[in-house]
């Protein structure tokens, strides 16, 4: 769901000039989630250092928080219908089908 700003117009009941703001469905909104990572040179480990979510992320949010380990977030999201659409250094793009 987003958020568009449909513009100033007239209210018929009251007459008043407001601003809209509706809730529509846009249906080339997908959702979208990006992961920044730091790798620990002692032992391997890719832990979480920041997360954006643009849409939903459901049902794989508490992977999604800093601290956590990468392996089972990307798990999770790749199970629940999302593809990789971009891995570069400590970054990973994913996108759900």
């Amino acid at each position: 769901m987003a958020f568009h700003r449909t513009g100033r117009r007239t209210d018929r009941r009251t007459g008043r000039r407001t601003t809209s703001w509706a809730r529509t469905k846009d249906p080339r909104r997908r959702d979208i989630v990006t992961i920044l990572f730091r790798r620990n040179p002692i032992t391997g480990r890719r832990r979480i250092i920041r997360v954006r979510i643009i849409g939903n992320a459901r049902p794989c949010l508490r992977f999604l928080v800093v601290g956590a380990l990468v392996n089972p977030a990307v798990r999770c999201l790749l199970a629940n219908g999302f593809v990789i659409v971009r891995s570069v250094d400590n970054v990973i793009v994913l996108r759900r089908r």
